[in-house]
């Protein structure tokens, strides 16, 4: 078993203290994703995906034709399992083999911010004003977001037939991220911020497979590195209340990466060599994709949120110690 504590506490020691950039706030519209003051735009993709007969039946007429909203409903399922949120479909085009249909989409891609999400929960919603503000909401509604993701979870495992204290310990990590959405929630009321209507998640069933490609971006990439933020914020935030704060968040998101390798551990075991080779790249994939992301990050001193080359090199330590 790791220990993430020691691991987070050597990459911070080693990465650069904090640095700053000079934008205080943002006015321009942003077409993409609004990220903390950054704006990070769609991005078009092409991917081709194999589905076996029964999968491609699913979708087709009874007399066996497939219409384009049909087709495009592949892709957007398909890219899904990748753990990624199409913004359009642009184009879509299925061709038989053996034992099934290929089907390549070309789409376009909302890029990922920060955080562990799970696929009923919805995203945060974008919001004006200055990075502080930014990046507060953003925070508070994410750690609210995450209280509906465990518990969603937790009853998905459950009716999986996961181990009763794997199902223990997302209902207890849903309790703690209460508290962390409530310590969010009164930063917001004293800046005079308020959040917007919580969106009621809607559950549903998923596979192993596509509960295992979420646990290993959201739980093993974003939530990690999510946590070693919260340490990295706890050991350089000037305000002591916020120490206090960040403290609490790291020490219970730190304990929530080791319930994400635990569930990661229990998911693979119950998935075939093709379907745990499929977890692993996506797992890779989403490794990547936080680096390019990082890269455009911009530094929020008040929150001791570090800027794009400090946050690129803690990701990187963080992958290269996990490796």
């Amino acid at each position: 078993m790791k220990s993430w504590n020691l691991i987070f506490a050597s990459i911070i020691m080693g990465c650069s203290t904090k640095e700053t950039d000079s934008a205080t706030s943002t006015t321009e519209e942003c077409a993409g994703v609004d990220c903390y003051g950054s704006c990070l735009e769609v991005y078009e993709s092409t991917a081709t995906f194999t589905l076996t007969t029964e999968e491609f039946t699913a979708y087709i007429n009874e007399d066996g034709t497939l219409t384009a909203e049909q087709c495009n409903q592949i892709c957007i399922d398909q890219v899904r399992l990748m753990d990624q949120n199409v913004e359009e479909v642009l184009s879509c085009d299925d061709a038989p083999i053996d034992g099934g249909a290929e089907v390549t989409c070309t789409v376009m891609i909302q890029p990922y911010c920060e955080g562990r999400f799970h696929d009923c929960v919805p995203k945060p919603l974008p919001v004006e004003g200055s990075k502080d503000d930014q990046w507060l909401l953003r925070a508070a509604q994410s750690e609210r977001a995450s209280v509906q993701s465990f518990l969603l979870l937790a009853q998905e495992l459950k009716n999986h037939g996961a181990p009763n204290f794997l199902i223990t310990r997302l209902q207890q990590a849903a309790k703690e991220e209460i508290e962390h959405a409530r310590m969010m929630q009164r930063l917001c009321q004293e800046r005079g911020l308020s959040l917007p209507p919580l969106s009621e998640a809607a559950p549903q069933q998923r596979s192993l497979l596509e509960i295992a490609i979420e646990n290993a971006v959201e739980g093993c990439v974003h939530e990690r590195y999510a946590a070693l933020q919260a340490h990295y914020q706890a050991y350089h935030v000037e305000d002591e209340r916020l120490r206090v704060y960040f403290s609490k968040i790291a020490r219970e998101e730190t304990e929530h990466t080791a319930l994400a390798d635990d569930i990661h551990t229990w998911l693979m075991s119950r998935l075939t060599k093709s379907e745990q080779t499929m977890v692993m790249q996506k797992q890779q994939e989403a490794q990547s994709a936080l680096i390019v992301y990082l890269q455009n990050r911009r530094a929020i001193p008040t929150y001791a949120v570090p800027n794009a080359k400090t946050a690129v090199d803690l990701a990187t330590r963080l992958h290269q110690m996990v490796a």
